[in-house]
């Protein structure tokens, strides 16, 4: 009796089984990393529709200094396909008194998870709008300066930020001083 030959592509069921997992597991760690792409990405266009610029990770060292001539992470191709906020990580906001920054509008940095710096110079703030900063636990400094934030709302935003420097500066005759917060 003759024996039949098997074929080049015959799997098993568990075999067949393993490699659905394994590509499924895949796409679901591509598709997590898709949406915290767009999420940023629509943070990002909402800061710089008020009037505000962001700082990616590639961009500044750890201190927040820039780095010359920093090139984004990724073949070009794969940035031009996916966006560039598919590779980087958005690590320092800045609002300044040009921009149209309010309470309300502070609850788009929710989707930054990875900030760091966030600077706040001349803006419409209000305690109020700092409790949209509490989920930001990779905040390290806060910058306020002239705003309306009162002590009160900064020993909230430090208790709730125990690790986030939080200079809050006030004008006094013709004289900016920068005092951290203290509990």
């Amino acid at each position: 009796m003759c024996k039949p030959r098997r074929r080049w592509f015959q799997f098993s069921l568990r075999s067949l089984f393993l490699l659905t997992f394994l590509v499924s597991l895949g796409m679901s760690w591509f598709a997590t990393r898709m949406q915290r792409a767009r999420q940023q990405k629509a943070a990002v266009e909402e800061i710089e529709r008020l009037g505000g610029d962001v700082e990616y990770d590639y961009a500044v060292d750890q201190s927040g200094n820039p780095i010359s001539g920093a090139v984004p992470p990724g073949p070009a191709w794969l940035r031009n396909l996916l966006g560039n906020d598919f590779f980087a990580t958005v690590v320092e906001a800045n609002f300044l008194s040009s921009s149209s920054v309010t309470d309300a509008s502070l609850g788009h940095l929710k989707r930054l998870t990875q900030l760091q710096r966030l600077f706040l110079c001349r803006t419409k703030v209000t305690d109020a709008g700092l409790e949209h900063l509490n989920g930001l636990t990779k905040l390290r400094e806060l910058k306020l300066s002239d705003t309306k934030v009162a002590d009160e709302g900064v020993k909230r935003l430090q208790q709730a930020l125990p690790n986030c420097e939080i200079n809050h500066a006030t004008y006094k005759q013709d004289v900016w001083t920068c005092a951290p917060a203290r509990l």
